[in-house]
């Protein structure tokens, strides 16, 4: 054991902002296992808060603490009557990573990631350009410009080939990402997305300056992998999920419109995509946390498209039904200084899926949810929206509005329980 996990006097687990129901009972688990009571403290941004943009889902009790994330002074304080108690701090929303990397310099005496690599690891022109350096064959050719002027374009055109892709550089969840076939298109998706994207920073916490990137198209099959990282750089890669986005499927965005947990790999290309993966994650220079990668497999081998350094959406969840893997409790592991619990054995297969409008503006209804839920492959079903909010595509900023995780040992049926889900909801607009 490491000293942290061994040391009786340190017993506070600190997240930043949210507090979800897994962390609570991974929380319960790394306690016994270290033989002594652990307590939950919740730090929350006070600008988080009062735009309620926080999450406390877990039942059992937890402290909260209340602070002004940007103001040094009051963290140095909010932290003082803790510090010598302190086992481990973490954060599990991208969103949210900012504000752990204003933390980390009050808390120096904990494992976790340093300031820079987190800065690096939420900003895709930073993490693109690192990778690069490590690795120019881990990305794709890309360019940054800021703002839809005519030399900010030139860049694009002068360094990349259509078709190519747009996407903000601090924003997550595939929101106003575009694809351009020409300079027209480019240009009149690139006006369209300065319009919002300062509005779009403000309400999802964009990370740095408003501003896009565009790269170009890869032609390939989508994967992402959790991973986790270790104070000293180990790896423990976890299985490969295939991701289809909507535009794969020819429909509108390019968001994830499923995830499966069953994949056609050849071990080959499997471990090259590992290999990948933990190339990306040592260029960023990250350690103990749980990585998630985006990539694509192509005829010239993998392409990372995104790295975060937090969990995947829903990956608890994936991981825990398909395979046993309890992807919160081997968070907190890693922030102890312990080796994660991986087994990689089958139980089920699992598959994901995100509904968004087919038609934008105000929702009048989302039906058949409730009928949805009886589906016995249904694990989970969550709704994101109301009668009343307005609808929009990803591609102009929008969220999905329905989220759920179907499971089952009989893949042929899994699929075919996804596709009566799917057919079961429907969300209508006016």
């Amino acid at each position: 054991m490491s000293s942290l996990a061994n040391d009786a006097g340190k017993n506070i687990a600190v997240f930043v902002n949210d507090y979800f129901q897994e962390f609570e009972d991974a929380l319960h688990k790394l306690s016994k296992r270290l033989g002594r009571p652990l307590h939950a403290v919740v730090f929350i941004d006070a600008k988080i808060q009062a735009e309620h943009r926080h999450s406390l889902d877990a039942k059992g009790p937890f402290e909260q603490i209340v602070v002004d994330f940007s103001d040094d002074a009051a963290l140095r304080r909010a932290v003082k009557p803790i510090e010598d108690q302190l086992l481990l701090v973490t954060c599990s929303s991208d969103g949210n990573q900012p504000y752990l990397e204003k933390l980390l310099p009050f808390v120096p005496y904990v494992l976790g990631p340093t300031e820079s690599s987190l800065d690096w690891a939420t900003h895709k022109a930073k993490m693109r350009m690192l990778m690069e350096q490590y690795d120019d064959s881990l990305v794709p050719r890309y360019q940054m410009i800021e703002s839809a002027s005519a030399a900010e374009l030139q860049k694009v055109t002068s360094r990349l080939s259509f078709p190519v892709i747009v996407k903000p550089t601090g924003l997550a969840a595939s929101l106003l990402v575009s694809r351009a076939e020409n300079a027209t298109q480019l240009h009149s998706i690139v006006s369209q997305s300065f319009a919002v994207l300062a509005d779009v920073y403000r309400r999802d916490g964009g990370r740095g300056k408003p501003a896009m990137i565009v790269e170009e198209f890869i032609d390939g099959d989508m994967y992402t992998i959790d991973v986790y990282v270790a104070e000293d750089g180990r790896i423990w890669a976890l299985p490969f999920l295939r991701a289809r986005t909507a535009y794969s499927l020819g429909l509108k965005g390019f968001y994830e419109f499923q995830a499966d947990s069953h994949v056609e790999l050849t071990e080959k290309q499997a471990a090259d995509g590992r290999q990948a993966a933990t190339n990306a994650v040592h260029a960023l220079g990250l350690r103990s946390c749980v990585a998630h990668i985006e990539m694509f497999h192509t005829a010239k081998g993998w392409k990372i498209i995104e790295l975060g350094p937090r969990a995947g959406g829903q990956r608890q969840d994936i991981y825990l039904a398909s395979f046993g893997i309890d992807h919160a409790y081997n968070e907190l592991l890693l922030k102890v200084g312990l080796e994660p619990e991986v087994d990689i054995t089958r139980r089920a297969y699992a598959t994901t899926i995100y509904l968004y409008p087919e038609t934008e503006g105000e929702i009048t209804a989302i039906e058949g949810v409730d009928d949805a839920r009886t589906n016995p492959s249904v694990y989970n079903l969550h709704v994101h929206g109301a009668p009343g909010d307005v609808a929009l595509h990803s591609s102009n900023g929008g969220k999905w509005l329905v989220r759920g995780l179907l499971t089952n040992p009989d893949k042929n049926q899994l699929y075919r329980d996804a596709e009566t889900v799917r057919s079961t909801i429907k969300i209508k607009t006016r």
